[in-house]
């Protein structure tokens, strides 16, 4: 009868080394898929959102009230049948929000990126000749969006980005703080092209305006347009 021989120690070692040097490459790459497919349902979550506040905005006019925009919160969509929560009100996501005066007995709808109540997000509505449109604006601006500004002013400023008005004339973020312009449209320049990486993603820059604060219309921000691949716009105070 032969005798029967198992691994030895060097093979056992080698082994292990093998997988925990395929664990080291993988790992990072899995963690960084998920987190890839996580923005991507935000990004679908968010159109969702919008189509259902167009929808409410058109079953019920008078939310105008006069107007020709209104905000509507995740939590009156929820209320009002035409959002479907996604957690209940005693779930530990509905329960990570920032102002609590969102937190409603129906439940949450939760930001699959970082598993908190989105119920204070919200959809600027619009009232158009085709309807009503829908805008999404609560993007949650972390507290460095002022430096992400700031970079784009210096890029224009040297050169990286080639800033034009509306009448084709070089322009920077100085003209529009002057108040000589309202809008200064980007493109890339001779070195590189309009991109900056904001949050793991790369964004395109589009512009710099002066953006109307929706609480108070007399007073304006410096603010900077950016949309990724998916479409998606965010706007940087």
């Amino acid at each position: 009868m032969k005798n029967k021989k198992g691994f030895t120690l060097s093979e056992m070692l080698v082994v292990i080394a093998i997988i925990a040097i395929i664990a080291v490459i993988a790992v990072p790459s899995i963690i960084v898929v998920n987190k890839n497919i996580n923005k991507r349902m935000l990004s679908s979550k968010k159109e969702h959102i919008i189509t259902a506040a167009e929808l409410y905005g058109a079953d019920n006019p008078d939310i105008f009230n006069g107007k020709t925009e209104v905000k509507v919160y995740v939590s009156e969509l929820i209320q009002n049948n035409y959002l479907d929560s996604e957690a209940t009100s005693s779930d530990d996501e509905c329960n990570k929000i920032e102002d609590e005066s969102y937190k409603i007995e129906e439940g949450c709808v939760v930001n699959p990126v970082d598993k908190v109540s989105m119920n204070d997000s919200w959809v600027l509505l619009k009232q158009a000749a085709v309807g009503v449109v829908g805008e999404f604006g609560a993007d949650t601006s972390p507290e460095d969006d002022g430096i992400l500004t700031a970079i784009v002013c210096e890029k224009l400023e040297n050169g990286t980005f080639v800033g034009k008005d509306i009448n084709g004339n070089s322009c920077n973020c100085s003209n529009i703080t002057s108040g000589l312009i309202d809008a200064c449209l980007i493109s890339g320049g001779s070195d590189v092209n309009n991109y900056l990486k904001y949050d793991d993603v790369m964004w395109r820059v589009m512009g710099i305006y002066n953006v109307q604060q929706l609480e108070n219309p007399q007073i304006t921000d410096l603010s900077a347009k950016m949309i990724n691949d998916d479409n998606v716009e965010i706007v940087i105070n």
